[in-house]
């Protein structure tokens, strides 16, 4: 910049008044469009620094910064601001915002006069006190006020103290802080005689347990029913006495004398046993689990030893989930809800093919279906509210929905709740319903269109259960391919690696039904890394054995790149990083490491190597460049006019000496009288 040929001061400010700026900021985006001319500086304030005064005088704005400013000495202020009539400090500083003070009247008066500065309450002339400069009555004259109110809770004293004029203004509403040192509790300070909780005594267990026994309760249900009735349980009586009486309550059964024992008391069968026991009975999911469990506590078939919250009894003791419990812990081909109600769906309308999961579309690939019907070109879509509840999937639906149609097929889609339906085929269940309640559904919805019997349909219903349960629990318990088997096909694609796997599996129909989207976790026994399943033979980042750091520092200077990005942008590029160097070297060196400049040899040190000057230094050079904003000094380090031991964040690099950007520029707020 000092080189150029500059158009005097004058001459420049006669340009810069001549373009209507308002503000810096406009003329800093006018240098950045290049629209500036050659010879006005982009930083006149530096450049004229000899002869300039402001922004404002340059721009011809008249405008002067807050720090320049003469204001009203405090009483001509104080006087102007009582002539408002303002009743609080909201209401200035509310006309500050809106710009409607006088120019020399400050914004911050109780900063700029300070020294005379007396409260808001004095500079607006209003009688109002700050909260901490109050004189409020004695505890037993508020206690008696507050008595007279007949208020029943601290939320009620709350909701009144926000009422304006209510409550006096030398009687707190934060009370309990106020008066600390006498406070009892709000019953008392209120008059209600209430007692908190844990402040109450109560009766010893006994006693209480031959009261909580001569009232007939069942259940800890029918407790909590009457707890809520106003006046019913005695005050030293606890509403949880399992809380309150820690150990020595021992049951619900034995404190209502009802002879009901807990979980903990029944004699259950080991971890193991449970779980043979429940994959015995064929069922797959958690949901089916409670629904056996409900039919067969009906019927006094439910074994005694088996706990029904098996998850929560059993979950210290080998619990691994409940696909593991019931043994269903691999699923080849559909979801286990879906299956299912393939299967019931079948038994009732024998023209469903079982066999059909893809039929073909003139001029398009072949489409996956959930349950086909041939002869009566019929497809049935379900659709779970967990993976068709995004727009995305909803306009996929739609498409595919369409797409069928043209081709001649009725499309029904089982939208589970709260999807909303598609189209009028469509047909809605609630989430988490029962097989046999999801299949009547959709089975009476059938009926209406016309495809099942009518009669069929009322069977079904009178059954009361599922049918076609133990067909479809074989075909839901089919496993996956072998490991070798699925490993083979997949080094048959030709895969090299992870991402270019989990793009195929984009490719609708690429993925044989048989195999896992997930191998390493299916095959886990089998494989460990993507590199033996797909046969590259590439080891993952955590096993490899890496070259020194100076024998990789020396290949990386060897390249001759200049930075860290560079480096990433070249490591992104197959075949070009040696196997036995990390892209990440800075986290595998990091005992080693110094810098980027050091490992790619460019010798570019990082902000936090630099050796700067120190704190009092760089502040007198700061101040010999005549800046007087911190806009001002980035403009400086932009135009690279500073020795490189000057840090462009002084504030950051000299965090424990910073006194703020006017200390250390030299342009300190002066106080006027």
């Amino acid at each position: 910049m000092a080189k150029r040929n500059w158009r005097p001061f004058l001459e420049a400010r006669a340009w810069a008044h001549d373009q209507h700026f308002r503000t810096a900021k406009q003329w800093l985006e006018l240098y950045k469009q290049g629209a500036m001319p050659s010879d006005i500086p982009s930083t006149p304030y530096y450049v004229y620094r000899a002869q300039w005064k402001s922004w404002g005088d340059f721009l011809g704005t008249g405008y002067i910064a807050s720090q320049n400013r003469q204001y009203r000495s405090f009483e001509e202020a104080r006087q102007w601001a009582r002539a408002q009539g303002f009743k609080s400090n909201t209401e200035w500083l509310k006309l500050a915002a809106e710009k409607r003070l006088p120019e020399d009247i400050p914004t911050n008066v109780q900063q700029v006069y300070q020294s005379e500065w007396k409260g808001i309450a004095d500079f607006l002339g209003n009688d109002y006190v700050a909260t901490y400069n109050r004189t409020y009555r004695s505890f037993d004259m508020a206690r008696e006020w507050a008595r007279t109110y007949s208020l029943q809770s601290e939320k009620e004293w709350r909701e009144h103290s926000k009422q304006p004029g209510w409550l006096p203004s030398d009687i707190p509403a934060n009370v309990f802080n106020c008066y600390r040192g006498e406070w009892i509790s709000w019953g008392d300070f209120l008059g209600t005689g209430y007692v908190a909780t844990g402040n109450r005594h109560h009766r010893p267990f006994a006693e209480a347990r031959n009261w909580a026994r001569a009232q007939g309760l069942k259940s800890y249900t029918d407790w909590n029913k009457r707890i809520r009735v106003p006046g019913w349980l005695p005050t030293d009586i606890p509403a949880d006495p399992r809380k309150t009486y820690g150990t020595t309550f021992t049951s619900v059964g034995d404190f209502l004398g009802t002879g009901n024992r807990s979980s903990r008391e029944y004699n259950w069968r080991s971890f193991h046993e449970a779980r043979a026991w429940a994959r015995e009975q064929q069922i797959d999911s958690m949901a089916e689990w409670y629904e056996l469990a409900r039919s067969a506590k009906a019927t006094k078939q439910w074994p005694g030893d088996i706990p029904i919250n098996a998850d929560a009894l059993y979950m210290s003791k080998g619990w691994k989930g409940w696909e593991d419990f019931l043994g269903v812990r691999r699923m080849a081909k559909r979801s286990k809800v879906e299956e299912r109600l393939r299967h019931e769906l079948a038994s009732i309308l024998p023209e469903i093919d079982l066999a059909v999961r893809r039929i073909s579309i003139s001029g398009e690939r072949k489409k996956d279906v959930d349950v086909c019907a041939p002869a009566l070109r019929l497809v049935i879509e379900y659709d779970g509210n967990h993976w068709h509840g995004t727009k995305e999937s909803e306009a996929r639906d739609k498409t595919k929905t369409q797409m069928l149609q043209n081709a001649g097929w009725t499309v029904v889609r089982i939208r589970e709740s709260p999807l909303e339906l598609i189209s009028s085929m469509d047909v809605q269940v609630p989430a988490n319903q029962s097989t046999f309640k999801r299949a009547l559904a959709v089975l009476k919805h059938l009926s209406r269109m016309g495809y099942a019997a009518q009669d069929a349909v009322d069977r079904y219903a009178a059954g009361g259960r599922i049918v076609n349960g133990a067909r479809a629990s074989e075909v839901i318990r089919e496993t996956w391919l072998p490991f070798t088997e699925a490993q083979a096909w997949a080094q048959a694609q030709g895969i090299k690696s992870q991402a270019q796997w989990l793009k195929r599996l984009k490719q609708e129909g690429w993925l044989p039904s048989d195999i896992p989207r997930q191998p390493l976790v299916v095959y886990q026994d089998q494989c460990a890394t993507w590199g033996e399943f797909l046969g590259t033979g590439r080891l993952a980042n955590f096993k490899r054995k890496y070259r020194t750091f100076a024998e990789a520092r020396e290949w990386a200077c060897s390249v001759h790149l200049k930075s860290r990005t560079q480096w990433v942008a070249q490591a992104k590029q197959e075949g070009w990083l040696p196997a036995d160097i990390p892209s990440n070297a800075y986290h595998v060196y990091e005992r080693e490491w110094t810098s980027w400049g050091d490992f790619l040899g460019s010798g570019n040190v990082a902000p936090g190597g630099h050796h700067w000057r120190t704190f009092t230094s760089a502040r007198q050079l700061a101040q010999e460049q005549q800046v007087s904003t911190r806009a001002g000094w980035q403009e400086l380090i932009r135009s690279n006019v500073l020795p490189a031991d000057i840090p462009a964040s002084p504030q950051t690099v000299y965090a424990g000496e910073w006194a703020g950007w006017p200390d250390f520029l030299g342009k300190n707020r002066q106080k006027f009288p």
